[in-house]
């Protein structure tokens, strides 16, 4: 999706679904492009990524203390 609006008015919207946003490409001024995730959230992300990339050699730290 591409829009002038501010990542965080998008993550309000998104996160009224339970659901969360990447940003992509920030404008000056925006926020982290990751958004904060629930425990639960990261615990899947890790358990996902231990599967797929055992040795962890796909993007390392790309989500930070999460992967």
């Amino acid at each position: 999706m591409f829009t002038d609006h501010p990542a965080e008015a998008i993550r309000e919207q998104v996160a009224a679904y339970d659901g969360h946003a990447e940003i992509f490409r920030r404008g000056e001024g925006e926020t982290a492009p990751f958004q904060v995730l629930s425990p639960s959230l990261v615990m899947l992300h890790r358990r996902i990524k231990e599967r797929f990339d055992p040795a962890g050699i796909l993007n390392p730290g790309r989500l930070g203390s999460v992967c």
